[in-house]
């Protein structure tokens, strides 16, 4: 059956000019005239028999219409370009997109990329840190780590990785203000909380049977790393993910009292765009992060 489409040259174009929202910066970056592009969007519009601009305001918007389109052709122009560079050589490295939490990103995943650029040098990479999980959703991200509660996993576009287990932590010399008997004395103490997470510590408190109420703590934080620099400078006791603590633990940096530990409620997992689930470079990146994990 012969396929019916629109003039591929407009489809590039009208790419370019949604994704810059302006005329005159599309032509800009296909080196031609803001005449030429008005042209192909015109022989587009005219294919399709429907406006997808407005040009009310001496401007170029799309309309809803044309945002609908937009996300189709631009996600299939993506497909394009991906399936063609498996057989093209291009000069410059292949580039790897990924959203990553902030602590797991500056903590772990950059103790790990020096092994991943080695292992897949072509690459380039790419990371961005604490975007909306519907960032993952834009064409230049290829992958996303995100942390959310376990119960909200209602989707499949999310595969579990771990699940957050939380290490009850001091600075060595802290270790006997923290302990259990020290907890039920009845004297106040500072807990490092972490913005976002208020239940945290009580929650703690009740799985391990402990008699005392989390009271409020003068040291808040939006991210488990400060967190953890605040714990190592003996300001309080925290909860911390094993991942980004194992290894201050050994290094006798922090102490994990008593070896306690609590689940948290939350997760990790690997979110990939539809349309890029079949990429190679995806593939590979998915089967690295799974591997360095069962290794840690």
């Amino acid at each position: 059956m012969k396929r019916i489409l629109p003039p591929l040259n407009a489809l590039k174009v009208f790419d370019e000019a949604a994704r810059h929202g302006c005329f005159k910066e599309a032509a800009d970056s296909l080196f031609v005239t803001q005449s030429a592009v008005s042209k192909q969007i015109q022989r587009l519009e005219s294919c399709l028999g429907v406006p997808l601009f407005d040009r009310k305001y001496g401007g170029a918007q799309l309309t809803q219409r044309g945002r609908d389109y937009y996300d189709s052709i631009h996600k299939a122009m993506d497909i394009i370009e991906y399936a063609s560079g498996e057989f093209v050589q291009l000069n410059q490295p292949e580039s790897l997109g990924l959203i990553i939490p902030h602590s797991m990103g500056l903590c772990w995943m950059q103790s790990k990329m020096k092994q991943f650029c080695q292992e897949f040098p072509s690459y380039s990479i790419r990371i961005s840190c604490d975007a909306g999980q519907d960032d993952c959703l834009q064409n230049e991200v290829d992958a996303a780590i995100v942390c959310k509660k376990t119960q909200d996993n209602s989707s499949q576009e999310y595969e579990l990785l771990f699940e957050e287990r939380l290490l009850y932590v001091a600075s060595p010399a802290s270790v006997e203000t923290y302990s259990r008997a020290a907890l039920q004395s009845g004297q106040s103490h500072s807990f490092i909380r972490i913005n976002g997470r208020p239940s945290l510590w009580q929650a703690f408190f009740d799985k391990h049977n402990i008699d005392h109420k989390a009271q409020d703590s003068q040291l808040s934080f939006q991210h488990f790393h400060m967190a953890q620099r605040a714990v190592e400078a003996g300001l309080g006791a925290g909860l911390l993910p094993d991942y980004l603590c194992s290894q201050a633990i050994k290094d006798g940096t922090l102490v994990n009292i008593a070896n306690e530990s609590c689940e948290s409620g939350f997760a990790y997992y690997l979110q990939i765009p539809k349309h890029k689930v079949g990429f190679r470079k995806v593939k590979l990146f998915a089967a690295w992060l799974k591997e360095q994990l069962q290794q840690d």
